[in-house]
């Protein structure tokens, strides 16, 4: 049974949480805000999903990119995150490590930032 209830709010179709609360809404294309449309939001193919445009850090380290997804249906939602080190070529043990310490960095951020109870 779905947890959600689905009303027109201002033109678009609101979908309400009935567990969390939080709204989700797409326009009459089908498309919440966020989406993109476009070549980043495949919704309108089989398995498709709507994209956002990629959220892009460039720091002196390297690059990470965000890109938030929904599936064409409205039942998940992910986000897809890319992490780009710069490593030193002349060090392969180094680059190594390097390699090893970034992800599992971001295994236990995601560890943490799952266990953080979501602000309603």
């Amino acid at each position: 049974m779905s947890r959600d209830l689905v009303h027109r709010k201002h033109g678009a179709l609101q979908r309400v949480n009935r567990t969390t609360g939080l709204d989700s809404y797409t326009d009459d294309d089908g498309h919440p805000p966020w989406c993109a449309r476009g070549h980043h939001c495949t919704a309108r193919y089989t398995g498709g999903e709507h994209g956002s445009i990629p959220e892009v850090w460039d720091t002196n380290l390297g690059r990470l990119v965000a890109v938030r997804h929904r599936s064409a249906d409205g039942t998940r939602d992910h986000i897809e995150i890319r992490v780009n080190v710069r490593l030193d070529a002349d060090d392969n043990a180094a680059a190594e490590a390097i390699a090893r310490t970034a992800v599992a960095t971001v295994y236990v951020s995601l560890i943490n930032l799952a266990t953080l109870e979501p602000h309603l």
